[in-house]
Order: C-alpha cells, then structure tokens, then sequence
C-alpha cells in the first residue's frame, strides 16, 4: 500500500507509520499547497514526512561533524585503545534516575581525545545496579584499563539521599569507583565540549574522535537530538534574555557524563600545555 509501512522492532512492537501519500487526494500539488501556509520545514519533514531524524528545537553543538568527528572508516568499529594514554570516565548519577557513563581516552602528545563507549541505563536504575555494571563492562572492555579510569561526576553525586542517607559517591566508592564533583554549570558544561569539538590538531586533523559503534545514543544526540527547548528559539537578546537550556530526555543523560569528563579533560589538558589551535569546522 502506497503510504504506509509495517516494521517489526527487536523488541517485539510491531511500529506503523501512515505517510499522507495514503490518501489519494493528497499529491504534490496539494503538498506544495500545504507548504505556502508557512510550516517551517523542520516540522513539515518531522510531522508529515515522518522523519525520524528531524527533532524540535536547536542542536547543542552546531560544531559536531558526523564526517570529521565520526568518519566513515571509523564509524561501525571499535577505537583502539592507544598505549600510554589517559582515561576519564563522565558520570551523570547524582539527582537523576536514568544513570549514564562515558570513558574517554586522551592519547599522548599531541592529546587526541576519544569517546570510547557509554553505558546507559534503561529506563530507572539504581545506582546500586549502575556502578556495578559499568564496572563489569570496563572490565571486559579491557581487563587492565579499569584502575586507570580517573572518574568525574556532577557536583549532586556528593548528595545524600534515600532510606539510608548515601551518596551516588558512596554506592560508587563500595563497588570500587571513586568519582570526583565537578561543576553543575550549564555553561562551563557546554563550553567543555565544544572546545572538544573545535579542537585541531593539525590539518583535517580534529582533536576529538567519536565511536560510532560504541557511542550510538552520544552520536545520535550530537547529530541533532540533543537539543534544546524549543522555546528558547523565541527569545531576544539583551536584558531579560532567559539562558537556553537543553531538553531533559533520553538523549540528555550521556550528553551529561561526557560533560563532566570533558570539564576534567580539559582541566587537565590545560595544566599540561595541551592547549592547540582552536577552528570552527563550519
């Protein structure tokens, strides 16, 4: 049938989708004539294409490039684990219920850095059940790696909370993980990654690698969902400008722990004379 498509998911859904080129009055002509009324295009392709790939609301990091950060011959392989390198894990586990994890791995001179996986919870999860699992991962990942990972979390994981007054830090610290606050300002945040992602090491040469194969949720949220509250789009600058904040969703999570190992990444960087020619890749 012309229009519609039946997809069977991994998960047992079976997911429908109408097009409006189901209905036989609705063809080019009248498209074009929908598209004169003034929907802006992202939602058209969002609404009535039924893209999937299409989110409300700006992206983040305008400076993430799939091609550049994410290549092609890189994108469905595992990034080497480089000799000599140092290792920072991103987590976002203090007032939320959907943990996540990040490791980086910063290479010697001249500093590259790579995302080499992330761990996401699905949906609430303890961090009873958290900690140990990223754990076991890291483990398999590489069995020598682990006691190497310098841990970095939000400033709330030194928080207590719960029937028995602990901390993310404390839950983190009996399964072996020491993870260290680092700032909750959005700004700081933000700026962490995008001097990531502006990074160059020469030329076509960036400072920041991105597994596609490991980091699927990272990629997808650099690539346009992770984004920003629609809203934010209408404000003006000047006095009484409300500061642009992101959406809190599935995609926010992971974008959250690498913020956190970016902020020490950089820090550490820094101390070290890592710091390189910065270019906006667009």
């Amino acid at each position: 049938m012309i229009g519609f498509s039946s997809t069977d998911l991994t998960s047992g859904i079976r997911y429908l989708a109408l097009h409006y080129t189901a209905d036989e009055e609705k063809n080019g002509e009248w498209a074009r004539g929908m598209k004169q009324t003034g929907i802006p295009q992202r939602e058209w392709d969002r609404e009535m294409e039924l893209r999937e790939d299409v989110w409300d609301g700006e992206a983040v990091h305008a400076d993430y490039v799939d091609a550049l950060h994410c290549p092609a011959a890189v994108r469905s392989e595992y990034l080497p684990i480089v000799n000599g390198s140092k290792y920072f894990g991103g987590w976002d586990c203090g007032q939320t219920l959907s943990p996540a994890f990040v490791l980086l791995q910063v290479t010697p001179r001249p500093f590259q850095v790579h995302a080499l996986l992330e761990v996401v919870s699905e949906g609430a999860m303890p961090m009873e059940t958290f900690a140990p699992l990223v754990q076991q991962i890291l483990m398999r990942w590489h069995s020598g790696l682990w006691s190497e990972v310098s841990h970095h979390g939000d400033a709330t994981v030194t928080q207590r909370s719960g029937s028995n007054g602990d901390s993310a830090a404390d839950v983190a610290l009996r399964h072996g993980v020491t993870i260290r606050p680092e700032t909750n300002v959005w700004a700081a945040r933000q700026s962490a990654v995008t001097w990531l992602l502006t990074r160059s090491l020469g030329e076509d040469a960036p400072g920041f690698f991105l597994s596609g194969k490991c980091c699927p949720i990272l990629r997808t949220g650099f690539q346009g969902a992770y984004r920003f509250r629609p809203h934010s789009r209408s404000q003006k600058g000047g006095a009484g400008t409300i500061l642009q904040m992101p959406v809190k969703d599935e995609y926010s999570h992971v974008q959250d722990a690498l913020q956190y190992a970016a902020v020490a990444v950089r820090r550490w960087l820094e101390k070290r004379d890592g710091r390189v020619l910065s270019r906006r890749w667009r």
